[in-house]
C-alpha cells in the first residue's frame, strides 16, 4: 500500500487545529503551579491547540508547559512530567530550547551531545520531538516532527511502502548514534522525503500516520 494514494486527505488535514481539552486538576505540579494557574486563569479546563503552542514560542516557560499539556493531557504515566518541571530540569530545558530556537537548524550530533551534557531527567524522544517540532527546528536540514511510542508502533507494523525503511526503529535508540540502529534523523529523512513527494508539510504526513496508520 502507498501513502501517495491518500495524498488529497493528507493535504487537507487540519494540523493547526489539532487540540486537546486539559483538566486543571490533573496538573497539580507544585514546582510550576504559578505558571499553570496563569494558563488556566479561573477555569477548570483549558483547550490547547497546535497553533496556540506555536504562539508561545517567545515565552519558553509557558511554551514548555503548554506543549506538555497538549502532548500528555492527563499528565502521562510515571514521574516524567514532574521530573521535567522540577526547577533545575525546567531551567536546563529552557536553556537548551532557547539555544535551538536561535540556531533554527542543528546537526544531529549536537543534539546527541547536548542531551548527554544537560542530562535532563524525563526528556525522551516523545517529549523532545514535540518541543523541536513546535519550535520549527530542523535537524541535518530536515524539518522536525513528532515521534512517539504510538507512531513507532504504527511504523513497525505498517503496510505502507514508504515507511518500510524505518521498520525496526525503537525509542531506546532514537536519540543515539549507531551505525546499525535507526534513529530520529532516519525518521525525519523518510517523513520529509514523503512530504516533498506529496507537496505537503511533514507534519501532515506525521498526523496522517498517527490517526490512520493503524487502520489502513
Amino acid at each position: 500500500m502507498n501513502i501517495e494514494t491518500f495524498s488529497d486527505l493528507i493535504k487537507f488535514l487540519p494540523t493547526e487545529m489539532s487540540s486537546f481539552r486539559i483538566k486543571k486538576s490533573n496538573w497539580n505540579v507544585a514546582s510550576q503551579m504559578k505558571i499553570i494557574n496563569d494558563i488556566f486563569e479561573e477555569n477548570e479546563f483549558k483547550k490547547i491547540s497546535r497553533s496556540e503552542i506555536r504562539a508561545e514560542r517567545k515565552n519558553l516557560n509557558i511554551f514548555v508547559i503548554k506543549t506538555l499539556m497538549w502532548g500528555y493531557p492527563t499528565k502521562g504515566r510515571g514521574n516524567n512530567i514532574e521530573n521535567l518541571l522540577d526547577d533545575e530540569n525546567f531551567s536546563k530545558l529552557q536553556t537548551l530550547l532557547h539555544k535551538y530556537y536561535n540556531i533554527k537548524t542543528i546537526p544531529y550530533n549536537l543534539l546527541v551531545s547536548d542531551l548527554k551534557y544537560y542530562k535532563i531527567k524525563g526528556l525522551g524522544i516523545s517529549t523532545l520531538s514535540k518541543f523541536l517540532y513546535f519550535l520549527d527546528i530542523k535537524i541535518d536540514g530536515y524539518k522536525c516532527v513528532i515521534l512517539d511510542d504510538k507512531l513507532i508502533d504504527i511504523i513497525n507494523n505498517s503496510n505502507f511502502k514508504e515507511v518500510q525503511p524505518l521498520k525496526g526503529i525503537t525509542r531506546e535508540f532514537a536519540l543515539k548514534q549507531s551505525k546499525n540502529k535507526l534513529n530520529y534523523v532516519n525518521f525525519l529523512e523518510t517523513i520529509n522525503n514523503i512530504s516533498l513527494k506529496l507537496n505537503v508539510e511533514p507534519e501532515n504526513v506525521e498526523m496522517f500516520l498517527f490517526f490512520f496508520g493503524k487502520s489502513l
